[in-house]
């Protein structure tokens, strides 16, 4: 058994993804639990909020009009903030097939591949904090 765990603050996630229809379900799963998402809409956005928000996790669409992902990333990772490293994770339809040690290799901390469902989603952003050092979402219950 499992309970979602309480924090002082609201989970903090930014969100890079173009399709609203995507957009509405990445909102609900961050209802679920609690989070507070922004939403930005191109790289350079995506960025910009990036440097003036305290994140808690970044979920980044890799298929994007006028760029890719991986561009988004290196300019978040590079963009002055030290100490301060806020796990990425990879949203993709993942059509070149790369698995997610790949994209751990090029600096993301995990891989979600699309269909977006909000409980599948939720596990990935837990499984990011954990691998992040972040408290976890969820406490689990061992009996014995």
């Amino acid at each position: 058994m499992s309970r979602l765990l309480r924090r002082s603050h609201p989970l903090q996630i930014l969100c890079l993804e173009e399709d609203e229809s995507s957009r509405k379900i990445v909102d609900a799963s961050c209802q679920l639990i609690g989070a507070a998402v922004t939403f930005a809409e191109c790289g350079p956005q995506a960025v910009k909020l990036f440097r003036t928000l305290m994140l808690d996790v970044v979920l980044l669409d890799m298929n994007l009009r006028g760029g890719d992902g991986f561009d988004v990333l290196n300019k978040i990772r590079l963009s002055g903030r030290r100490g301060y490293s806020a796990p990425v994770i990879a949203v993709t339809e993942n059509i070149t097939g790369l698995p997610e040690a790949a994209y751990k290799r090029l600096g993301f901390t995990g891989l979600f591949v699309k269909p977006l469902e909000p409980y599948r989603l939720i596990d990935r952003i837990d499984a990011a904090l954990i691998a992040s050092g972040q408290t976890p979402l969820f406490m689990m219950r061992v009996s014995g």
